[in-house]
């Protein structure tokens, strides 16, 4: 019965990532050097509408739960919230006992420096606006460009169950215009060249 149905389901993907955004929104590698160029079918796909890429904050990224350090315990309770968990305090009585000394001088100063690293990365600049589908989004500088930011939004329900409000809070990925280059068709001179100096470098 459901083969029936001739129903197209959009295809999104996520990311709080402003380098993602920043390379999906342009055509080419531009400044990076480190990416294989094999990598960049994702620049495609963004500009033919196979998928659609959306931005979504940081610290209010649900696929991000317990992969960073979280900074308070109510965003580490509002998060478990949207999957429909709670957080408890204590320890089960049939738990290992810990240590009952205090922790290091040595350990309390890296928490102290991944606190700092981690308010760094999230407190980036604002730098400007731009429109998104017919919103204003915020901007922040990624390489010499800027790129658009997400709102952040009351966390009761998962970015993608906010049908409703997510052009406006969350702005999707828009590809740069192509730039026009076409596949030669047969040998050109760059290619037969080099295919001669192939030919006398293997000699």
């Amino acid at each position: 019965m459901l083969a029936d149905l001739d129903v197209a389901l959009p295809l999104r993907v996520w990311t709080d990532s402003t380098a993602t955004m920043g390379i999906c929104g342009r055509q080419g590698l531009g400044k990076l050097r480190h990416i294989d160029t094999q990598c960049l079918w994702v620049q495609q796909r963004v500009r033919d509408k196979s998928f659609e890429l959306r931005k979504v904050k940081g610290a209010a990224n649900p696929a991000d739960l317990f992969t960073k350090y979280l900074t308070s315990a109510a965003t580490v309770e509002s998060m478990l919230k949207l999957f429909g968990c709670e957080y408890r305090d204590g320890r089960a009585a049939t738990a290992p006992q810990l240590r009952s000394s205090p922790g290091t001088e040595a350990g309390e100063s890296l928490l102290k420096l991944d606190l700092l690293r981690v308010s760094r990365t999230e407190a980036q600049e604002v730098t400007g606006q731009v429109e998104v589908e017919g919103y204003m989004f915020p901007t922040v500088a990624w390489e010499g460009e800027q790129v658009v930011e997400a709102y952040s939004y009351p966390m009761t329900l998962l970015p993608h169950q906010m049908d409703r409000d997510m052009a406006r809070l969350f702005p999707r990925a828009v590809a740069a215009p192509a730039l026009g280059d076409r596949d030669v068709i047969g040998e050109c001179d760059l290619e037969r060249r080099g295919l001669q100096i192939g030919k006398s470098s293997s000699r």
